[in-house]
């Protein structure tokens, strides 16, 4: 089982594993999170739209801008179970901590054995909580991580 931002939360730094940190009052991340977000920053900032695609066991990518969800899905050949498929933001990513969240929530899914659902498919079976699109607001991340790790316990 990976660690998740959740867990560290209250742990003091000096105890974090390997590769942790954080932004100065931000929320810890970790290597994979800071390589993702690395990757979308380089989007941004080349101004490519569409869909990146991510490793779940170490968070690396391509790097490569897929132009639809299909384009991504083939470029791992319908791999959901061991990728995540990320929309690309025009203003990439300010703080490594939201990729950790979206990574954590996936691996999360996947531990369970289930999966993230497809974003096109509004009445897809598993839209209901936990399964459903992510959370906006952070809150609420954090809160469906804690209650799909105590379900996972």
């Amino acid at each position: 089982m990976h660690d998740t931002a959740v867990r560290l939360k209250n742990v003091p730094q000096d105890d974090w594993p390997p590769g942790w940190r954080r932004l100065p009052g931000g929320r810890p991340y970790s290597d994979d999170a800071a390589r993702m977000a690395d990757c979308m920053n380089l989007h941004a900032v080349a101004k490519s739209k569409g869909w990146a695609v991510f490793a779940l066991a170490d968070g690396r990518s391509d790097n490569v801008p897929y132009e639809t969800y299909d384009d991504a899905l083939r470029s791992t050949r319908w791999n959901r179970d061991r990728y995540l498929y990320l929309q690309i933001p025009a203003g990439g990513v300010n703080d490594p901590a939201e990729m950790q969240g979206c990574l954590d929530y996936a691996r999360t899914l996947h531990d369970m054995g289930a999966r993230l659902p497809d974003p096109r498919d509004l009445h897809a079976g598993d839209r209901d909580f936990p399964y459903h699109q992510p959370p906006l607001l952070r809150a609420d991340w954090g809160r469906q991580i804690r209650e799909l790790l105590r379900r996972g316990n």
